[in-house]
């Protein structure tokens, strides 16, 4: 059993370092010194160390997850890349996940509604197109629905209407007869 002697706060912002019987133990995140009620003459074994030092892995790659998170909406999918791209081990992909979700930061069904209110107040393309930039995002289709019935029929025409003009604008130096396959073409 090993003892711990000191507790030192890292130069990084809720960052400890651990000393177990005068000499470096481990370093752990604010979050897992509270979690496990770490302090001074508090008695590890190897397994509670173990545990400690697990608990800061997952800790970490949370947090870089929040920063991630932070400048946008992502899936799963790609929160789940990302840990991956980051060379997180597989056993913490799904804590830090579930943490995410029942935190409701990471939620497809509310990704695919702003995605799409997104899409039909600034782009011109269909519900189609939609869809299937949604399935590259690996949204499941029941969520792909929901958000895709805000997109109105009468909001969908509008959208054509604009693109018709947009296309007959640029293909207007063409003959009439190439104009209207241009637009059908681009519709």
């Amino acid at each position: 059993m090993a003892k711990i002697t000191k507790i030192e706060a890292q130069k990084r912002q809720g960052r400890y370092n651990v000393y177990l019987d005068g000499k470096f133990g481990f370093p752990v995140a604010e979050s897992v010194l509270v979690q496990f009620r770490l302090m001074k003459g508090l008695e590890l074994d190897q397994p509670t160390i173990a545990k400690i030092t697990t608990a800061d892995q997952i800790a970490k790659a949370y947090s870089r997850m929040l920063d991630y998170l932070s400048h946008q909406l992502r899936t799963e999918s790609d929160v789940v890349k990302k840990l991956r791209d980051q060379e997180t081990p597989e056993e913490f992909i799904e804590p830090v996940l579930q943490k995410l979700r029942d935190q409701q930061l990471v939620n497809d069904h509310e990704y695919a509604a702003a995605y799409v209110r997104t899409e039909m107040n600034t782009d011109l393309k269909g519900p189609g197109v939609i869809r299937q930039k949604l399935r590259a995002k690996k949204v499941v289709e029941n969520d792909i629905d929901d958000a895709l019935a805000q997109f109105t029929p009468a909001k969908q025409q509008e959208n054509a209407t604009k693109l018709s003009q947009k296309l007959f604008r640029r293909y207007r130096s063409q003959p009439l007869r190439r104009q209207v396959e241009k637009v059908r073409q681009g519709l």
